[in-house]
């Protein structure tokens, strides 16, 4: 009976210890990510495009907050993420702003398989008023120049969502610049 009862212990205390597995973001990222799995940031990767970056050029301003989310659970596996919000004006006047949405629909959202290198990445892209583009990647490439950190911001265009006869005319391109370069 002590036999039993020690081995249930041990078994018990085996199973309630094991930790799912984590690897680091990038550098060692399982072609399959089992359940569980944590990708984290430990490389820092992702710090240098966090913050509020800028375009302005001929009367236009886009403005786009860039927040790191750790941790973030994607299906059945967690992650490290990158998210964004953007906001654009025309000659002072909005065109569009998406700080007030809190839905998927309006947001910029890392893609954790994009990552060319460490200071590339590549990111979905959503505009609410958009919505038969279904597929928008956004890349940003990092720069420090003499002290200037800079965003090259380049928008392309992936996928169109089916139109139905009875939809009307869809606008296919966003309200934002396709290409241009942000200074934080």
């Amino acid at each position: 009976m002590k036999s039993i009862f020690l081995t249930l212990i041990i078994i018990c205390g085996y199973f309630s210890n094991a930790q799912p597995p984590t690897y680091t973001l990038k550098q060692d990222t399982p072609r399959v990510i089992p359940n569980g799995a944590y990708l984290q940031d430990n490389l820092h990767i992702l710090d240098k495009f966090v913050g509020t970056w800028k375009c302005q050029q001929n009367g236009t301003e886009l403005k786009v907050v860039l927040y790191q989310f750790p941790h973030y659970l994607i299906v059945d596996y967690y992650c490290d993420e990158l998210f964004g919000y953007y906001v654009y004006t025309v000659n002072g006047v909005e065109v569009v702003n998406t700080f007030s949405y809190t839905g998927d629909e309006a947001k910029i959202q890392m893609v954790w398989w994009g990552r060319s290198n460490d200071t590339k990445l590549v990111l979905e892209f959503y505009d609410p008023a958009r919505p038969m583009i279904s597929t928008t990647f956004l890349t940003l490439d990092y720069s420090n120049v003499a002290g200037t950190e800079k965003l090259h911001w380049n928008l392309f265009i992936g996928g169109f969502r089916p139109r139905l006869d009875t939809d009307p005319t869809p606008i296919l391109t966003h309200r934002v610049p396709m290409n241009c370069d942000l200074i934080r």
